[in-house]
């Protein structure tokens, strides 16, 4: 019976593997710029909420700092570029060396908390990174924020769209696969138990400074790279982007694709991405709107999306308080 149960999930795998390649190399040639411009989009948001799905779901640590971190990565980026010339790729290596340093500050300044007194630690890095990227603008770009152009990622070119597509669902493939391994690895195994038995793990020899720290060191590295990857490709990296309310995009991403699945990640950032533009055009088309009150749909459907997700998933959120 197991063996059966093996196959259909092995042959559904393949399915699903099989219908995302065909979706990938299909999409660029059936749609026009404005909806590809959206799948780009839509596969920048999934590489940052892979890693803080990991962080919040699989290591059950609540996390307000993601866009501080990705505006970390973005600054990196723009300042290395702006100042020493350096391009895309080591851009985001060193993107990701500055999440990492900052990632384990972070865990070992809020070490002793959990539950929302963790959540209020790492949103105060909000409040620290904002200012200081405003102060950046002003002085470096005259508040325009910091152009960036002519991205190379290995040596390759992405000056189209369909570069970017397939560069960027190669890297989500990568990705979704060492994040993976990673969940089912002896790592991800000590996350699950600090998550949901923090008193057991000391009693397995479990580290809880080593496991956390590894947690948001590893989680802030790539979501800081993503950083420096997003600026290159909208071409800005200014303070304006990086603010609250992209933190609790993200967050509302993680609550509507299940905390801890690097699938559901994936998927719910196409679906965030395209759902606000949908919705628009199905009011305006049915003139129950208009166009000058278009603009805050997005904001109504990530709060009505993020409440409706938790109040389905909230043994989510009795077991994310336990740290």
């Amino acid at each position: 019976m197991n063996h059966f149960r093996t196959q259909r999930l092995t042959a559904r795998r393949l399915l699903i593997v099989a219908a995302a390649f065909t979706l990938t190399a299909m999409l660029p040639h059936t749609v026009n710029g404005y909806l590809m411009s959206l799948a780009i989009s839509g596969a920048l948001l999934a590489l940052a909420a892979m890693p803080l799905t990991l962080l919040t779901g699989t290591a059950g640590l609540l996390s307000l700092g993601h866009a501080a971190f990705l505006g970390l990565g973005g600054y990196t980026a723009g300042v290395l570029s702006h100042v020493f010339g350096v391009g895309l790729t080591a851009s985001i290596f060193i993107a990701a060396v500055v999440g990492l340093s900052v990632g384990a500050l972070i865990a070992l300044a809020t070490l002793r908390v959990v539950g929302i007194y963790l959540a209020v630690g790492t949103f105060a890095l909000q409040f620290v990174v904002q200012p200081l990227m405003q102060d950046m603008d002003v002085e470096l770009t005259q508040s325009t924020g910091f152009m960036l152009a002519d991205p190379q990622l290995f040596g390759i070119a992405l000056d189209s769209q369909l570069m970017w597509w397939y560069a960027l669902c190669a890297l989500i493939a990568i990705l979704y696969a060492w994040l993976g391994w990673l969940q089912s690895s002896h790592t991800g195994r000590r996350w699950v138990v600090l998550r949901d038995t923090p008193t057991a793990a000391g009693v397995l020899g479990i580290s809880l400074q080593r496991t956390r720290l590894g947690a948001f060191a590893l989680t802030s590295a790539v979501t800081a790279a993503v950083g420096a990857l997003s600026a290159y490709y909208y071409g800005n990296a200014q303070s304006g982007t990086y603010t609250l309310h992209l933190a609790i995009l993200y967050l509302t991403i993680v609550a509507l694709g299940g905390p801890g699945s690097l699938g559901g990640a994936i998927v719910a950032s196409f679906v965030m991405i395209a759902l606000a533009p949908a919705v628009e055009w199905c009011l305006l088309k049915s003139n129950l709107i208009s166009a000058s009150r278009a603009g805050g749909i997005e904001t109504i459907l990530v709060g009505l999306i993020l409440m409706l997700s938790l109040l389905a998933r909230g043994k989510w959120g009795n077991r994310s308080t336990h740290g």
